[in-house]
């Protein structure tokens, strides 16, 4: 053991704040006080013994000292310093057991303190009753499960009326317990409401020699709620078993119905924000109640609920503060979960009111709320990815349908009628049409089923219509009410309250536009009529493709049977009209005529001044006869310089105009070659057919000879 010897008061409060010794030896008088001012500074509890030491014995001033807080009184003299160590460890050792004591009854009292509130804040409630039915203790729980009035005491208790009958029947089941040692357990109906389970307990101890019964009450109605929770899981659990789509009125209606195993409520809402700056647009409302749900103040409820992404319970009072004068009289509590759905990627809302006449909702109504919302969306979710996969396989399948169905025929005709055919599988449409773009900003009207104020004949401008530059500047359908269309839209679309625009692309660029007019967008939500935009979309893009082929298609035949020189037809061309209006005219015995007709000495004119002057030739009469012929009428260029000319419904006596006008207008042309204007003309043959024909090839020989009868005659080449 080491000593520290300090002369002072002063050097001993010094030393002390930096150690901690075990024991204190002090003499009653030092230079700059007494030891008993060293006993205020120590610390009370937990301190260090001190030994009082004093040059003589004075029994007074010992007892005094161990009154006062010191361990023990030391008188110096020769025969007292011998057993000084004695003294130290003694004092030591009774220190140690103070110690542990103390640490002991500290640590009872705050087991006490805790049992206490554990059992002022058990939901159970705990009875300590004597063998004489009298009352040791109450906690506020078994008040409040006995539906006993709380600010009794347990001696005020005993002569509660409402005490009496539980006290009776308690008292009745202990006298049946007499010489069991087990413990016993009974139920009792304490309210319409609430059912509640009694257990006695038999205590037998020292501290209670008698014998004292410990009571346990607990609420059985929760284990019922319980119950009932898990029976209102279950049936929303087992809802996509039943066959009811999430998109039906029914779905909500059989939510409507397990929410009431739980909450009682006067009206359900139920729906989803529409947009990212929409209001809440629901899905499902009660019936008449319907204004509850969708008014600006409750609108307020719904966007608070979300901004704070947790339930909201809300008072009538609550209810006052928030809507001001604006609340309805008969609203008495709203509680509004928000949730959100991963497959629809939206939030929403489930809202429940109560209205006059009701309790208002508790904590317990908004935890089972909340519980029976995640299990819904859960449903929900699961139900629409199962949706939207059977959607997905369907749109699969459709658009593999489609493309084979687009890709039967290479007719432009055809393949709008297949389109058309194809759509209609996929939504309901009442109109349709396809605007095909030319050039930059012209548009043509390719196909037409609806009923426009006026049926789109001509080519119109592209900028006149802002709905078909608006679906051209964003590469996708888009919807739009026929209330927002432009005059001059109103009369060549759809007349019908909604319209779909999407675009007609092939390799990356917009060929033309496909306008579907509905009466209604598919579902009730942002997230439904993006999906059929989505299917649009899809079924645009194979629909533009097809009719690109289409077109390339007719290109490819159009030049395969078109004089690339003229711009005429060539005899390829020629035979398959000619095949064509030979025989209707045969079955219906209609007039047909074929002119055939050639250039005046041809060949001196390309020798005399080049053969681009013969080119040059050739065309001025491919232009001519587009522009003088009928629409009716083909003409073609059946080799060298040598053209014949086709006219169904053409009587003999209107061939003679037809001949002179064609003639005056080549001899009329001109073509400029180094300073000169240099004239050609042409001489023309005609033939019709008769009975006895029997291929159109005959009346083209006729006509051909007719033609060569008069070059005989005339021989009255021009060249100028």
């Amino acid at each position: 053991m080491t000593f520290h010897r300090l002369t002072n008061l002063s050097s001993a409060y010094r030393w002390l704040e930096q150690n901690r010794p075990d024991i204190i030896l002090s003499d009653l008088y030092l230079p700059d006080g007494e030891a008993y001012e060293l006993l205020d500074r120590l610390p009370k509890e937990d301190g260090w013994p001190i030994i009082l030491m004093t040059s003589q014995s004075d029994e007074r001033t010992a007892v005094r000292s161990i009154k006062t807080g010191f361990a023990e009184y030391f008188a110096k003299n020769e025969q007292n310093f011998r057993e000084l160590p004695y003294l130290i460890k003694q004092v030591l050792t009774q220190h140690h057991y103070e110690q542990i004591n103390r640490k002991i009854q500290q640590e009872n009292l705050r087991l006490k303190e805790i049992s206490q509130a554990i059992l002022q804040h058990l939901s159970v409630g705990v009875l300590l009753l004597n063998r004489d039915s009298s009352i040791q203790f109450a906690n506020p729980s078994a008040y409040r499960l006995l539906n006993l009035p709380e600010d009794l005491d347990a001696e005020a208790l005993v002569s509660c009326p409402e005490w009496s009958p539980v006290c009776q029947i308690i008292r009745q089941k202990i006298g049946e317990m007499e010489g069991l040692d087990s413990w016993l357990k009974l139920s009792l109906q304490v309210s319409f409401e609430r059912q509640i389970q009694i257990q006695i307990n038999p205590i037998f101890s020292s501290q209670y020699p008698d014998g004292v019964f410990l009571i346990l009450i607990w609420d059985s109605s929760a284990e019922q709620e319980r119950e009932r929770l898990y029976h209102a899981l279950y049936r929303i659990s087992t809802l996509a078993a039943e066959g009811d789509s999430p998109d039906t009125q029914n779905f909500y209606a059989k939510i409507e119905e397990i929410l009431h195993i739980l909450v009682a409520f006067d009206l359900l809402c139920f729906g989803f924000i529409s947009g990212e700056n929409s209001g809440f647009e629901p899905l499902y409302c009660q019936g008449s109640l319907y204004e509850y749900c969708v008014g600006a103040q409750y609108q307020a409820v719904y966007e608070l609920a979300l901004n704070n992404d947790q339930p909201l319970l809300l008072n009538r009072q609550e209810i006052v503060e928030l809507f001001e004068e604006r609340v309805n009289p008969q609203l008495q509590s709203i509680l509004a979960v928000p949730f959100k759905s991963a497959a629809l990627k939206q939030r929403g809302i489930l809202a429940l009111l109560r209205l006059e006449g009701s309790e208002e909702f508790s904590i317990q109504d908004l935890v089972h709320t909340e519980i029976l919302t995640r299990q819904l969306i859960q449903v929900l979710d699961r139900l629409t990815w199962e949706k939207e996969e059977k959607r997905q396989r369907m749109i699969a399948q459709t658009l593999l349908k489609t493309a084979s169905a687009l890709s039967q025929s290479l007719s432009l005709q055809d393949v709008f009628e297949k389109i058309v055919e194809q759509i209609r599988t996929l939504i309901k449409i009442e109109n349709f049409q396809i605007w095909l773009l030319e050039d930059e900003d012209l548009l043509r009207p390719a196909f037409s089923l609806c009923n426009c104020v006026e049926t789109a004949k001509e080519r119109r401008w592209l900028h006149h219509f802002p709905f078909f530059i608006h679906v051209l500047e964003q590469r996708k359908p888009a919807i739009l009410r026929q209330s927002e269309l432009q005059p001059i839209e109103v009369q060549y679309l759809p007349r019908t309250p909604w319209l779909i625009g999407a675009p007609l692309s092939a390799r990356d660029e917009v060929i033309g536009w496909m306008i579907l007019g509905v009466e209604q967008p598919a579902g009730q939500n942002f997230a439904s009529q993006r999906e059929e935009l989505e299917i649009i979309g899809a079924f645009s893009h194979q629909a533009g493709q097809a009719i690109h082929n289409a077109q390339l298609y007719e290109d490819a035949q159009r030049l395969s049977i078109v004089d690339e020189l003229t711009g005429l037809y060539n005899r390829r061309g020629l035979h398959l009209f000619a095949e064509q209006e030979f025989n209707r005219a045969k079955r219906f015995e209609r007039p047909l005529a074929f002119i055939f007709c050639d250039i005046n000495n041809f060949k001196m004119l390309n020798d005399r001044y080049s053969y681009a002057v013969g080119d040059e030739a050739l065309r001025q009469i491919g232009r001519i006869f587009q522009t003088e012929l009928r629409s009716v009428d083909t003409a073609a260029r059946y080799g060298g310089d040598e053209f014949c000319i086709l006219m169904p419904e053409c009587w003999r006596e209107d061939m003679d105009g037809v001949v002179r006008r064609l003639q005056t207008r080549v001899e009329e042309s001109a073509i400029s070659y180094r300073g000169q204007s240099i004239h050609f003309s042409m001489t023309f043959g005609a033939a019709w057919l008769n009975p006895r024909d029997e291929d159109w090839k005959a009346v083209i020989q006729r006509a051909a000879a007719e033609m060569q009868q008069k070059k005989r005659k005339l021989n009255n080449v021009s060249l100028g």
